[in-house]
């Protein structure tokens, strides 16, 4: 079985709990290619064993395979920062600073 994981956010910090079935406690755990040293903004799940973390600084694609890691990033222009994001299964919309909007698939 698959564990249960929680994503929790703090200011400075990003930080994965894992519940394993007949464990009584949740323990840290660390995602390959997930940015733990940044706050994040937004996580989900993606199609194809996905999931999408978004910072200020920019989106990361992640595979939910620990041997695969980081598949992708994208960062917006210069001197712009993620102020806010929403997704589904397939696309993410991104609003930044400036009054801009991408939307990625």
């Amino acid at each position: 079985a698959n564990p249960s994981r929680l994503l929790v956010s703090y200011t400075t910090v990003t930080g994965v709990y894992s519940l394993e079935e007949g464990d009584e406690e949740m323990c840290e755990v660390s995602v390959p290619g997930l940015d733990e040293n940044s706050s994040t903004l937004y996580a989900g799940n993606m199609v194809q064993n996905t999931m999408v973390q978004v910072k200020e600084s920019g989106v990361s694609l992640i595979s939910c395979d620990p041997n695969e890691g980081l598949l992708f990033e994208w960062h917006p222009p210069s001197n712009t920062l993620i102020s806010v994001a929403s997704g589904n299964d397939f696309q993410l919309l991104v609003g930044a600073s400036g009054g801009h909007l991408f939307l990625l698939e």
